[in-house]
């Protein structure tokens, strides 16, 4: 099962229940999913933190790609300096995958995209032993 967290943890669903607030009635392992590019260090590091206060087990980070091509040297070490400043590991550098757009939901490849991004063997670190 995935839960979304629609737009990141101090998100308000209604009035002041956060997205917050859901996690803590609902305590799944927990994915942080953050842009590759510029601010991805801040937002993560801040992400993280907020988790760890709240009592939540952070298992990984993803990366987002913001766009296509070649990325600029935050895209080349952010993934380094997050894992360094959280010590939790990025499971996943995703790429921008063409013709995805969430808003029509046109999703066509960003499973395939995602799974070949992910480092070996972290699907299988949550799949129950046995």
């Amino acid at each position: 099962v995935i839960v979304e967290g629609v737009g990141g943890v101090a998100v308000p669903v209604r009035g002041r229940l956060m997205v917050a607030d859901l996690a803590d009635r609902f305590p799944l392992p927990m994915w942080v999913v953050s842009r590759a590019g510029l601010g991805a260090v801040n937002h993560t590091v801040l992400t993280v933190e907020y988790a760890r206060l709240r009592g939540w087990d952070v298992a990984g980070i993803v990366l987002n790609a913001d766009s296509e091509g070649a990325g600029g040297v935050a895209e080349d070490t952010n993934a380094s300096v997050i894992e360094d400043l959280t010590d939790v590991r990025v499971v996943a550098n995703l790429p921008r995958v063409p013709g995805v757009d969430v808003d029509a939901l046109a999703l066509a490849g960003l499973g395939d995209a995602f799974t070949a991004s992910l480092g070996a063997g972290i699907l299988e670190s949550f799949l129950p032993s046995g």
